[in-house]
């Protein structure tokens, strides 16, 4: 058999397992994301320099600002017109607050906003609202600190690296609740 007809039998057999292989690939890919039910997106707990009424409506705004970013999903609706507006009045939307004391005497405010409220206020100045379920985002995550490379992990971490990477994880829990989303780590 000449090479030229070789070549031209093979040629429609690769075809054909490049089909099948692509076929199987997309057979066994997940088609919808895993949504999670987020809770604690209305409420908040913010720095205050004391129990004053002054202290109090700064509290107040700090914290349905925090919101408003972890709803709409961007802190550019910080920035939309009429947000100032909806901040000095945040106490409107407040359902429940209390001041907690540290230890070491530092004070913080722990509030509670209305969804219905909160939704209608980002409604008004045309901000997104995302709602309470959002997709679970996997993220792998390799730290490099002085030449040595490190994966963050959540649960089960080795005790060699425990304490570099539970700063990591504890870096990300914190990240993602301040927006609101669920992220997992591997173990």
């Amino acid at each position: 058999m000449p090479v030229t007809d070789q070549i031209r039998f093979f040629k429609p057999l690769r075809a054909l397992w490049l089909g099948v292989f692509c076929t199987l690939i997309l057979a066994f890919t997940p088609t919808s994301a895993t949504a999670v039910t987020v809770s604690g997106l209305y409420s908040v707990e913010v720095p205050v320099s004391g129990s004053g009424q002054a202290a109090l409506a700064q509290g107040y705004a700090d914290g349905l600002a925090r919101v408003f970013v972890r709803i709409s999903g961007t802190r550019e609706v910080l920035a939309l017109d009429g947000v100032d507006a909806l901040l000095a009045n945040a106490e409107s939307s407040l359902l429940s607050y209390q001041i907690l004391r540290g230890a070491s005497g530092e004070s913080r405010l722990s509030m509670a906003f209305g969804a219905v409220g909160v939704n209608r206020a980002l409604a008004s100045v045309n901000a997104p609202v995302w709602g309470a379920n959002r997709p679970l985002t996997l993220a792998w995550v390799a730290v490099e600190d002085r030449g040595v490379r490190t994966l963050v992990t959540g649960a089960g971490e080795d005790q060699a690296n425990a304490a570099e990477t539970g700063v990591w994880s504890a870096a990300f829990a914190r990240a993602a609740q301040e927006r609101g989303l669920p992220v997992a780590l591997p173990p």
